[in-house]
């Protein structure tokens, strides 16, 4: 896995994988921390990752937690960012987090880490 900050000068991997950000201390992975009741959370909007007290480092050396947001992101790929959200969140409404088929579908993806070379990452300084 690559990690770049923001705006580098890395062109050739911007050609060949797909660019997902990370932002660090974001308070809407704080939010979502409270209403899910975890500790640490990683929350994925399209192509933008949201770590609520994780370091981008410490987030990416855990493989199977980036193909979980990973799949996330390949669901705002295959939906579109406004289908995909409302598809969302109509699940967790019905089901509730845990339940969700689109989260049961990225928990079934954590074991296929082959996922993480397709993208790159990049964090805020």
């Amino acid at each position: 896995m690559e990690l770049v900050p923001y705006l580098s000068d890395s062109t050739d991997t911007a050609t060949e994988k797909i660019r997902v950000r990370i932002r660090q201390n974001a308070l809407l992975a704080k939010i979502a921390c409270k209403c899910i009741r975890q500790k640490d959370v990683a929350l994925t909007v399209y192509k933008t990752i949201y770590l609520s007290h994780s370091t981008p480092g410490g987030f990416l050396a855990n493989e199977r937690w980036v193909a979980h947001e990973l799949a996330h992101v390949r669901q705002f790929m295959t939906y579109g960012y406004i289908r995909f959200l409302v598809m969302y969140l109509a699940e967790s409404l019905r089901k509730g987090y845990f339940q969700n088929k689109w989260e049961a579908e990225a928990r079934a993806q954590e074991e296929k880490t082959d996922i993480l070379q397709e993208f790159y990452f990049e964090y805020q300084l």
